[in-house]
């Protein structure tokens, strides 16, 4: 009787605990550069990816040492490139969303913190639901076009 119960409550702890271990929302190919000296914003890239059933919306964003932290949309407008609000953000069922250079990206404001490159940043995440995530991204060098790219300095 007593091992039933014991075999049950371990069953039940795993089901649980499996259920919880896999996050819906990850940021895949995860990156940012590395910012000069004395700037102190980021944008992050990638791709957000919903694993799970439903639509996901990023309500919002959040990272430790960091001011304020959104989605924000490059586009050309006149002639000129702008930077602007993208609001929540809707990651579709099973589906992604691609955070990229000149495009939606997530945009750190007044980052007071210290980046190391190869190291990963982390950025928490609630969605409209009331869920929480953490998406993780790279740091890379200062003259990175990807997540594994980096333009050659000549030497």
């Amino acid at each position: 009787m007593v091992v039933r119960l014991v075999k049950g409550m371990v069953l039940v702890m795993l089901v649980g605990f499996s259920t919880f271990s896999r996050a819906e929302l990850s940021l895949q190919n995860g990156w940012l550069r590395l910012p000069p000296p004395g700037v102190s914003m980021l944008a992050v890239y990638g791709e957000i990816r919903n694993q799970g059933a439903t639509a996901r919306v990023v309500a919002e964003l959040s990272m430790a040492d960091a001011a304020s932290v959104m989605v924000h949309r490059s586009q050309l407008e006149h002639g000129k490139m702008r930077m602007r609000s993208a609001g929540q953000l809707l990651v579709p069922a099973g589906g992604q969303v691609t955070l990229e250079p000149q495009g939606l990206h997530i945009m750190v404001m007044q980052f007071a913190g210290t980046l190391v490159v190869g190291e990963n940043i982390a950025i928490d995440v609630q969605t409209e639901a009331g869920d929480r995530y953490t998406l993780l991204a790279e740091v890379r060098p200062t003259n990175a076009i990807g997540p594994a790219l980096s333009v050659s300095d000549g030497q």
